[in-house]
């Protein structure tokens, strides 16, 4: 087992506090290229496996027989922020499906993006299910189900036809026979894995060959606003990568990024920070990216409040900033 990253929260330039984050990179042949901390300490895969879960979407024919588009695609592989955007998208996919808010069982949460959070609280309204960032995914679930003939009141069972026909795909895309399953904060079933076959899980969407998930990473980086929001890093990331790369985070500081070298070649990283904070995810992602020449000087520039944050105290004050290193032979 080699070293975990570590990352340092400076406060007027003295150290603060310190995060460390397992993370592995996937190559094109399938090897491991980078590899720190435990990586064979299995995590869940949190919201970072909506991809995959997707892909009853495509297996049932709900695609074709409910007419749904790119961006219903996109918004099932979403981590959503609620947006206004987001609610508009989730409430017509729910249309061509013809299910209801209703029926939907991942209950109500305040939207991510602030000022939708503000909106909502200043008209004295309660958040719904369509808020849930996850409500996509559960559209998804219930379309995939229509289209098998499936029961929609128990689709989040473990053992519903939807949830098995997910961890089937998935135990198939890494090679094993049994990927035990947990509760996600939405209610569905979520993967624990080592950080390896997470990556390696990542590397197939990279790759371009797998038939039930070339539509995801097309529909992820054509609507980039869809699979996070305003500020998010999987949003900014993937609109700056400009069709090369895919991010899609998890909670409990899980991160994962689906990237394409100059030659198309496919490479799968998944990072989980081990006390489960989200600060330095993006920031340790790109450092392993820019390490392995797989983002630009000029895309790293663009995504330079990720790269090199800079925190401020509630008067505007800059008071300390984030540094990690990565180093290709670690």
């Amino acid at each position: 087992m080699s070293n975990p990253i570590m990352s340092f929260v400076l406060r007027s330039d003295r150290g603060e506090s310190v995060h460390l984050t397992a993370a592995v990179l996937i190559d094109p042949d399938g090897d491991v290229a980078f590899a720190a901390g435990p990586e064979d300490v299995p995590f869940y895969l949190r919201s970072a496996a909506k991809p995959y879960q997707a892909i009853p979407l495509l297996e049932s024919g709900a695609m074709e027989q409910f007419q749904l588009t790119e961006e219903d695609l996109a918004i099932a592989c979403a981590s959503h922020s609620g947006e206004a955007r987001h609610l508009e998208v989730v409430g017509a996919f729910q249309a061509r499906v013809g299910v209801k808010p209703a029926q939907l069982q991942c209950g109500p949460h305040l939207p991510f993006c602030r000022e939708s959070e503000e909106q909502l609280l200043g008209e004295s309204a309660q958040p719904t299910v369509l808020h849930n960032n996850c409500s996509g995914k559960h559209t998804g679930f219930l379309a995939a189900a229509k289209a098998m003939g499936a029961t929609l009141d128990d689709y989040l069972r473990p053992e519903h036809p939807v949830q098995q026909s997910i961890l089937a795909h998935i135990q198939r895309l890494i090679g094993l026979d049994d990927v035990p399953v947990g509760i996600d904060g939405c209610s569905a079933p979520t993967f624990f894995m080592a950080l390896t076959d997470m990556a390696r899980l990542v590397q197939r969407l990279a790759a371009g060959d797998e038939e039930l998930l070339v539509p995801q990473f097309k529909a992820m980086v054509k609507h980039p606003f869809l699979v996070g929001g305003t500020g998010r890093f999987d949003t900014d990331f993937t609109t700056v990568m400009g069709g090369r790369a895919v991010a899609k985070e998890g909670l409990e500081g899980i991160q994962t990024v689906a990237a394409r070298d100059g030659k198309g070649r496919g490479f799968g990283l998944a990072l989980k920070v081990l006390d489960g904070c989200e600060r330095p995810k993006a920031q340790v992602a790109l450092e392993i990216l820019h390490a392995f020449e797989l983002v630009e000087p000029e895309e790293l520039e663009q995504l330079g409040g990720y790269y090199h944050p800079v925190y401020t105290n509630n008067v505007g004050l800059e008071i300390g900033t984030l540094i990690t290193e990565v180093k290709p032979e670690t």
